[in-house]
């Protein structure tokens, strides 16, 4: 089976079970096509992906939103503070957002993306 056909297969099951798969990380998704990477549905990645994807998405904006709003006007702040703050938050954030989408994968009762084939179809 390949990569494209499991995709789909993913994207089939999660419909079924209420979900959108691309909706919650259409830029991710659609900017890393663009690159040449495929990932699975949000639903499908592993823990770790999640994580990472997410802490890359939301410490950028996190990180602007802080500088314009805040950090400005507080120059006692170092610039290692402010990467700090926002890796830590940007942290924070991707684990939070990866233990929510595990959880909904579990309680929708998803199979896991080494064991998705044809077979698993509803």
């Amino acid at each position: 089976m390949t990569k494209q056909e499991k995709i789909q297969l993913a994207i089939d099951e999660a419909t079924k079970a209420g979900l959108k798969p691309y909706s919650d990380s259409f830029f991710r998704h659609t900017l890393l096509r663009k690159l040449g990477i495929e990932l699975p549905p949000t639903h499908y990645c592993s823990f770790a992906t999640n994580v990472l994807c997410n802490f890359i998405t939301f410490t950028p904006i996190y990180a602007l939103f802080m500088w314009f709003f805040a950090w400005q006007d507080m120059p006692e702040i170092t610039q290692t503070m402010r990467l700090a703050n926002a890796a830590q938050t940007g942290l924070l954030y991707g684990l939070l957002m990866a233990a929510y989408v595990k959880f909904i994968a579990k309680q929708k009762k998803l199979t896991p993306w080494a064991e998705l084939t044809t077979k698993s179809r509803r």
